[in-house]
């Protein structure tokens, strides 16, 4: 048994035991102090933010870890240049099973999103209760896409191109 909380790779270790059938006794490791991690893994294009007309989207490759059972029931976008809420991307109209920018800055036929990897929609609602439940040790990749009105940014504050925002 496990006294200590298992690190990363302790962690990683004893999902693949599970994966091959190991019996594990989840319910004796010792608890985590951070129930969910969540890692910026991938740009699109180079970038994670470009202009769409009216505003900016954002594009952002993620892992999400559950080293605990975790229910996702919204996602919020903060950061210090921000002064509005981010809005997140629907599910495109006009192509089913994708999610899109018809129009951005870094490509001008726009970006088409397979609906597979969007974790945009994987939430807790009163409809899809189950959602956004994370098992405990399990992880997910794929991107969340939002888009930012063109007053989105505090006064005073300006993004240039080229500068690395966290």
């Amino acid at each position: 048994m496990l006294t200590r909380t298992p690190s990363a790779h302790q962690w990683k270790v004893l999902r693949r035991l599970r994966a091959i059938g190991c019996p594990l006794d989840w319910d004796h490791l010792a608890v985590p102090l951070r129930p969910l991690r969540i890692t910026v893994t991938a740009t699109c294009e180079g970038t994670n933010v470009f202009s769409v007309p009216g505003g900016t989207g954002i594009v952002l490759g993620v892992q999400v870890f559950a080293s605990t059972k975790v229910t996702i029931v919204n996602y919020m976008l903060e950061a210090d240049w921000l002064s509005t809420p981010a809005s997140w991307v629907e599910p495109c109209a006009e192509h089913e099973g994708k999610y899109c920018f018809h129009e951005c800055s870094i490509r001008p036929e726009g970006l088409h999103f397979n609906a597979r990897r969007v974790l945009n929609h994987m939430k807790s609602s009163y409809n899809l209760p189950d959602a956004g439940t994370f098992a405990k040790g399990t992880s997910t990749n794929g991107i969340l896409l939002a888009t930012l009105p063109r007053s989105h940014t505090a006064e005073g504050c300006k993004v240039v191109a080229g500068d690395a925002l966290d």
